[in-house]
């Protein structure tokens, strides 16, 4: 009888020696299986920065293309206001000569009536 709490005491540690092993075991897989994924990770990782480069690239062309056509534009509305100017201008002096030539004209139209009337005399 003494010996079988000693048996007992070193089945029950065999068991749990055995268990421990087959945690140990489990682990080393679990171990295996992190670096796997440490490893994709990393792929992952290295892929999402070479996106994050390649977007970078695309925003600063899109930048410059939009800078390239903000100029565009700016040129093209500084023409429209420096043509609309001159044609405000153009169309004040048209105005100001057809002024002119109606003055002329009834210059022209006295000047013909006191000619007609000189004639009349003569």
């Amino acid at each position: 009888m003494a010996d079988e709490p000693d048996d007992l005491t070193i089945r029950i540690l065999r068991e749990i020696q055995a268990t421990l092993f087959n945690h140990d075991l489990k682990f080393d897989q679990i171990d295996r299986r992190f670096d796997q994924i440490e490893q994709k990770f990393g792929q992952i990782d290295g892929r999402f920065e070479q996106i994050d480069n390649r977007f970078d690239r695309m925003q600063r062309q899109m930048d410059y293309r939009f800078d390239a056509v903000d100029r565009r534009l700016q040129e093209l509305n500084d023409l429209v206001v420096r043509a609309s100017g001159e044609a405000t201008q153009a169309g004040v002096r048209h105005d100001m000569v057809q002024r002119q030539i109606a003055g002329v004209e009834m210059e022209i139209g006295d000047l013909r009536t006191r000619l007609q009337r000189l004639e009349e005399k003569v």
